[in-house]
């Protein structure tokens, strides 16, 4: 039961901790995100951003990132595919 509560008070304190680096990470991006909505379609811009999030938040250097993972994460399982598609097709 120790285990237990030690366990989730680490999960709380990362997602604590990814929270504010997210946080601090937008304020550093937001004048770059804002010239990028005045010239792209919404939608883009949002992406963009919730890219980067999930970038930021799931970079691993021993495993990489796989592109269907990436997809996964921001459209879930069933979009994954068609979601790389949309942001190769845009970058």
């Amino acid at each position: 039961m120790y285990k237990s509560n030690a366990e989730d008070r680490k999960v709380q304190e990362c997602q604590k901790k990814g929270d504010l680096l997210w946080q601090n990470f937008m304020v550093q991006i937001e004048p770059i995100v804002k010239k990028i909505a005045q010239k792209l379609d919404a939608r883009l811009v949002k992406t963009l951003c919730e890219l980067l999030k999930v970038l930021l938040i799931h970079r691993n250097r021993e495993q990489g990132l796989i592109l269907s993972e990436l997809g996964g994460y921001l459209a879930g399982e069933d979009h994954a595919w068609e979601t790389i598609l949309g942001i190769s097709n845009d970058l």
